[in-house]
């Protein structure tokens, strides 16, 4: 059913896979020209349409790139190693600079760059360059360690040639020649790397931490200024002398801002994230100076600041996102929120577009957001337990996209949209697009459904998939571009048609619609002339959108 203003899912495809293979989506990112890029780890072989990788008995990692132009994927890249596996939690993109990181253990090879670790398990972070119809590993750098140490990158962000690195480490680590000091069993930490075209070095690293173990796991930059969040399970955690003590024996949350100095980064402010039960932030995005961040929690209550939600069914996870407001050196909450009823929720991804916050994830049983209730599918106990009868039904794991609107001071649930079927299907990874679309990505179960849209089973094996889904308020027309002044020739087109916009327009947003509404094309304009290209398109009646900043219009095309 739907759910508050029809949002719809648009199109889902599945990463396909040999018996006996696996693949799993952990990240997605959007570029300003509409691409969408997916990263995760696979075992076996694997093809993303017409595109094979062969991983073979280690885990290997993998990049690919989605064309909204062509609905389909470009290129995909992987790792190899017959020694050494590797995983992946994070992905970010700007311009034509694809940058991947995670965890690599013995010898992995980046297409012709081969890395050894020296430690248990080292952080990484690679670059690839993207060519258009191709796409290539142009760096790697890793942390050094030796013996049982180890290090994760879970996040990344860029901001102009800096590329900005988080997760955790323990044991002596080295970010090239800097080791941040480690004051327990794991600590959390902020790292940044300058890359200068061909390679990049390491610029500095601060740590974070306390006697147990605390991680980074979300990570947004703008400027100068880099915000950092995660969670702790120290007693006290240290932030550059600034502390946060946990009061309960279960992890609490933390959100921190650095700004960098160029050579040296300094914490400006953090804030805590507290109740009695796990309080674990896995995102954070920025929009101006308002922060959001997501995540989840188990306890009977959840504090963010003076704020308190409470929550009526505690051992079961509840999803919650939060605003903080930056004010230079100090950081507030201005407003949180969470789902309601006995069903189980968990935020593990957040994107945001000016005012408009949406988070995705996995959910179970009945759940509401807001005015809008959930009820995940009902699948069969595959080994029931003594007392269970056969045949039994429980509910399974779906997935959940869901968009808040941020009125300022509040905040309300708009809309919420589930996908999914009877086994077990999860969201980990969001990201928006110019364009208006959301893409989702992460794990599936075969059969799943996605609006209209049917992934079919391929077995008793799961998979990966990667999912759109429009907004219908950065969809729909608010402000007309004058549209008598707007050129879209030869019409009917046959191919390729040429749009011709306003002068001083500004760069624009080209979406080419079917009679469904659903986008088939969509590629960015830079000046007044662009040209579409219809190759593939069923002859029929179409929509061109042309959206520059708040302003849209649309115009008809008939392709012969």
């Amino acid at each position: 059913m739907a759910h508050g203003q029809a949002s719809t899912w648009q199109a889902a495809v599945a990463v396909g896979q040999t018996a006996g293979s696996e693949s799993q989506i952990v990240a997605t990112a959007a570029d300003a020209a509409g691409n969408v890029y997916v990263a995760g780890q696979f075992r076996g072989t694997i093809s993303f349409g017409s595109i094979t990788l062969v991983g073979g008995a280690w885990q290997q990692l993998f990049v690919a790139k989605w064309s909204t132009a062509s609905s389909s994927f470009v290129w995909a890249q992987q790792t190899n190693g017959t020694t050494g596996g590797i995983d992946v939690r994070a992905l970010a993109v700007s311009g034509s600079s694809i940058y991947v990181g995670g965890t690599m253990s013995n010898t992995v090879t980046f297409g012709s760059i081969s890395l050894t670790s020296a430690g248990s398990n080292e952080a990484y972070v690679a670059k690839l360059t993207d060519a258009g119809s191709t796409g290539s590993f142009t760096w790697v750098q890793r942390t050094s360690g030796s013996g049982l140490s180890n290090g994760t990158t879970d996040a990344l962000a860029v901001s102009g040639t800096n590329v900005y690195v988080a997760g955790g480490f323990e044991g002596p680590v080295a970010f090239g020649s800097i080791a941040p000091a480690n004051s327990g069993s794991y600590d959390a930490y902020v790292a940044k790397l300058t890359d200068m075209g061909s390679t990049a070095t390491w610029a500095w690293a601060r740590g974070a931490g306390g006697t147990s173990s605390d991680v980074a796991v979300g990570l947004v930059a703008s400027g100068a200024t880099v915000y950092v969040a995660g969670y702790f399970t120290s007693p006290s955690v240290n932030f550059g002398g600034l502390a946060l003590t946990n009061t309960s024996s279960w992890q609490d949350g933390f959100v921190a801002k650095l700004t960098d100095a160029g050579t040296s980064a300094g914490f400006a402010w953090v804030q805590q994230v507290s109740g009695d039960g796990l309080d674990i932030i896995r995102s954070v995005a920025l929009s101006g100076n308002s922060l959001y961040i997501s995540g989840y929690t188990s306890g009977t209550y959840i504090s963010f600041g003076a704020i308190t939600l409470m929550n009526t069914t505690p051992n079961i996870n509840h999803l919650v996102v939060a605003k903080l407001s930056d004010a230079g050196s100090t950081g507030s909450f201005i407003w949180a929120t969470t789902t309601a009823q006995a069903g189980a929720t968990r935020a593990t991804s957040l994107a945001v577009n000016g005012t408009n916050v949406y988070v995705a994830g996995s959910f179970s049983g009945v759940t509401s957001f807001g005015p809008n209730v959930l009820t995940s599918t009902l699948g069969p106990v595959v080994s029931p337990s003594p007392g269970v009868p056969p045949g039994t039904m429980y509910s399974t794991n779906d997935i959940f996209v869901a968009k808040l609107t941020d009125a300022g001071a509040s905040s309300a649930w708009a809309w919420v949209q589930p996908a999914g079927g009877a086994g077990s299907d999860g969201a980990t990874a969001l990201a928006a697009a110019p364009s208006g679309l959301l893409y989702a990505a992460g794990g599936i179960m075969p059969p799943a459904t996605f609006g209209s849209v049917t992934i079919a089973s391929a077995g008793n094996a799961g998979t990966s998939f990667l999912a759109s889904l429009a907004d219908p308020t950065l969809t729909a027309t608010t402000v007309a571009l004058p549209s008598a002044s707007i050129g879209l020739s030869p019409n009917p087109a046959h191919g390729r048609a040429t749009v011709q916009l306003p002068a001083g327009t500004g760069p624009a947003t080209l979406t080419v619609l079917d009679a469904l509404g659903r986008p088939v094309r969509t590629q960015r304009a830079t000046g007044p002339l662009a040209e579409l290209d219809l190759t593939g398109l069923a002859p029929g009646l179409y929509a061109v959108r042309m959206q520059a900043g708040g302003a849209t219009t649309t115009r008809h095309l008939v392709v012969e």
